[in-house]
């Protein structure tokens, strides 16, 4: 299967899922901005199941009315001892290893990057952080970049109390709340 075919069969695949349960109807006309969905590329064919795994965390985003831009994907064998890398600014990808969660997380960072529905500084201040972004050579639990990421990832993978994420602070009621946080600018928009 050539990028092109993957392209076009993803395509398809995300048109049918958004007609079938666009997140506008789901929850009234006027509660959200209208939903585009995003145009993956994908660099290096994907598997099967990753490409299953990328269309249900588009379809996750895409239901909750989080808004994703076009992203283009790569599978390299290498991630700077990570298992997956968003290059902020770029629109890209990569997956080294991919699962459900790591797919949101990654996700999460397009989103943020992307959406400027995030108060930043308020969102630091919740966490009880002082950095947004402090690189790969920083410890994740240190940088509010991260904990964004894995707490939109822990909430859209259901909120589950026995799969937290493993930050400071992360108590069921101090998740939901950054959680609810995060996406209260889409969910309830203002103006």
């Amino acid at each position: 299967m050539t990028n092109r075919t993957a392209i076009l069969r993803l395509s398809s695949l995300l048109l049918v899922s958004s007609i079938v349960t666009p997140a506008a109807a789901q929850s009234g006309p006027a509660s959200r901005p209208a939903w585009h969905e995003p145009r993956i590329t994908f660099v290096d064919e994907p598997t099967p199941k990753a490409q299953e795994i990328i269309t249900w965390a588009v379809a996750q985003f895409r239901d909750a009315g989080l808004q994703l831009p076009d992203l283009k994907i790569s599978f390299p064998a290498f991630c700077d001892r990570k298992g997956a890398l968003y290059h902020v600014g770029k629109g890209v990808v990569d997956f080294c290893r991919i699962n459900k969660r790591r797919a949101l997380h990654e996700f999460a960072h397009a989103w943020d990057d992307t959406s400027g529905a995030v108060d930043r500084e308020a969102f630091l201040e919740l966490r009880g952080l002082t950095v947004w972004w402090g690189g790969t050579e920083m410890k994740s639990r240190e940088q509010g970049a991260e904990h964004l990421a894995e707490i939109i990832a822990w909430g859209l993978m259901g909120a589950n109390p026995q799969d937290v994420p493993q930050l400071p602070n992360n108590s069921v009621a101090e998740l939901t709340e950054a959680f609810d946080m995060l996406i209260a600018r889409v969910t309830h928009p203002t103006g």
